[in-house]
């Protein structure tokens, strides 16, 4: 427990933006997990996808309570990475989506699921943006 208050004593804001991001990575996480496989178009989940954003987890866990400035970038990096897997693996379902074949909107959790591990991303950055308090 000291280590986490010792954490927020150094950087309260760094900190905060990291659980923030974590909560919204795990969410995307569990998001893909239960609605990854869009029947007719995704056959079988990501292990790419399934894998990087599982480091992704555990290094901004890791991070949120031990500051390694050479390394601490690798969260992020592994969120922008799921969007991008993503997106990969269900082009066959964006293609059906753009040229109206058997379907002709987007499903929320869709949409949900690119947005969350986005602002996982996007905030995490935004703390490790953060300039550290010096003593």
């Amino acid at each position: 427990m000291s280590i986490i208050t010792n954490s927020i004593n150094e950087n309260s804001k760094k900190f905060y933006c990291s659980i923030g991001a974590l909560f919204l990575g795990i969410i995307g996480f569990v998001l893909y997990l239960t609605t990854g496989i869009i029947t007719g178009f995704t056959e079988e989940y990501s292990v790419v996808m399934l894998v990087i954003a599982a480091i992704g987890i555990s290094t901004n866990i890791i991070f949120s309570v031990k500051r390694v400035a050479t390394v601490e970038v690798i969260p992020f990096v592994a969120y922008i990475i799921c969007i991008f897997q993503f997106l990969s693996v269900n082009a066959n379902y964006i293609i059906a989506v753009v040229r109206a074949i058997d379907i002709s909107s987007v499903s929320g959790s869709f949409i949900a699921t690119i947005v969350l591990f986005l602002a996982a991303a996007v905030i995490y950055i935004a703390g490790f943006a953060l300039k550290e308090k010096r003593a």
